[in-house]
């Protein structure tokens, strides 16, 4: 299957690296021992399209490497600062607040209590993995910030809401273990992150039908249902990156169902 592919080629210099590669003798440019077609270059951005054959690739990550020929006749390579994904496997992480287990069908297993229908939850629930021992702080940014992180209250220091100064530059999260997937988070930030945002940046909305929304820094005010909103900006990232064959990761934290 002949794949199309951006990727990003390091090079001495961004202004003249166009004008190097017309004087350099360009051998080749490989990925995974396979040759590939140069389509594009963008000056601006250092962009490389690159055409090349998928049939022979093993899951993995792989980067193209371009060999070239310096006037002098050394022969020199450079290797893409991005790289094309074979069979990655794309994670959606919903977050729900407030949301005890005794509330959940998938938890709660009372016959004499009535309890949602949650058909959807329940079918992703059966054909994947669900916790039995998960546990959580009673507030959410310690529990965020733990999830975010993998470690323990005490160890990446958010304790109770309103301590994002005590978050250490230091941490690893979710967004740099998952590169090169494209990231994003709607919905509840505390603690969300990555590429993209689409959400409030506070501990809830306003009103459902009436609240701030930030997109990406820029604050304006809809009357959109927030959680469809914020549904309906997931769906778009992930048709985005799906479309150009990106692997992704989406943070989806909802403000419902408080009231």
């Amino acid at each position: 299957m002949m794949k199309a592919s951006t990727m990003i080629i390091n090079r001495p210099s961004m202004h003249t690296f166009l004008r190097r590669f017309l004087s350099w003798g360009i051998t080749t440019v490989t990925i995974n021992g396979i040759d590939a077609n140069w389509a594009t270059y963008n000056n601006a951005t250092g962009e490389i399209g690159l055409n090349f054959e998928t049939n022979s690739f093993a899951d993995g990550i792989y980067y193209a490497t371009l060999t070239y020929e310096l006037a002098g006749g050394a022969t020199t390579q450079i290797v893409s600062s991005t790289s094309y994904v074979v069979g990655h496997r794309n994670i959606l992480m919903m977050i729900v607040d407030d949301w005890a287990i005794d509330a959940s069908p998938l938890y709660n297993t009372n016959n004499n209590v009535f309890l949602p229908n949650m058909p959807n939850l329940k079918t992703l629930a059966d054909n994947g993995l669900l916790f039995s021992r998960a546990y959580a702080q009673p507030v959410c940014s310690p529990t965020r910030a733990t999830m975010m992180t993998g470690r323990q209250v005490f160890q990446h220091g958010i304790g109770i809401p309103g301590e994002e100064g005590a978050f250490s530059e230091g941490e690893t999260t979710i967004p740099e273990a998952f590169t090169p997937y494209a990231t994003a988070s709607v919905g509840k930030w505390h603690w969300g992150g990555g590429d993209e945002f689409y959400g409030i940046t506070g501990g809830g909305v306003q009103a459902y039908t009436n609240w701030s929304k930030n997109s990406n820094g820029s604050s304006t005010t809809v009357t959109n249902y927030s959680t469809s909103d914020q549904v309906d900006e997931a769906v778009k990232f992930i048709a985005t990156n799906d479309a150009a064959s990106t692997p992704w990761f989406m943070w989806a934290a909802f403000n419902a169902p408080p009231p």
